[in-house]
């Protein structure tokens, strides 16, 4: 069960989990850092008690990691997400979202 996670936007492929570790693991243990095979540039960090994410973000003033700005959040069940800007996206993300809304108004209109 979930019992708190961050989520981490814009990471570089280069950065590894152990030095994720390092650095988001110094105020609560870690559970379990993760990511999807899709968006390899997210990484998600459970921590045992959902406390221990705040503490982070609280104690963790981290804007870069590997040369690349990133983005620390609460991750949220299913994934869901502030709603975005382009802005916050990058290309690959944007062409997913369009395939993704493309795939669900062709699929409907067959309905």
């Amino acid at each position: 069960m979930n019992q708190g996670t961050l989520v981490i936007f814009n990471v570089d492929s280069t950065v590894s989990n152990d030095e994720l570790l390092k650095l988001f693991g110094g105020h609560a243990e870690i559970r379990e850092i993760r990511e999807t095979p899709n968006r390899r540039f997210h990484r998600f960090i459970e921590y045992y008690d959902v406390r221990d994410v705040e503490t982070a973000l609280k104690a963790l003033d981290i804007s870069k990691i590997g040369g690349k700005c990133i983005k620390p959040e609460f991750s949220r069940p299913g994934g869901a997400r502030r709603v975005s800007t382009s802005q916050d996206l990058d290309k690959n993300e944007v062409t997913t979202f369009f395939s993704q809304v493309a795939k669900h108004i062709s699929f409907r209109s067959f309905l």
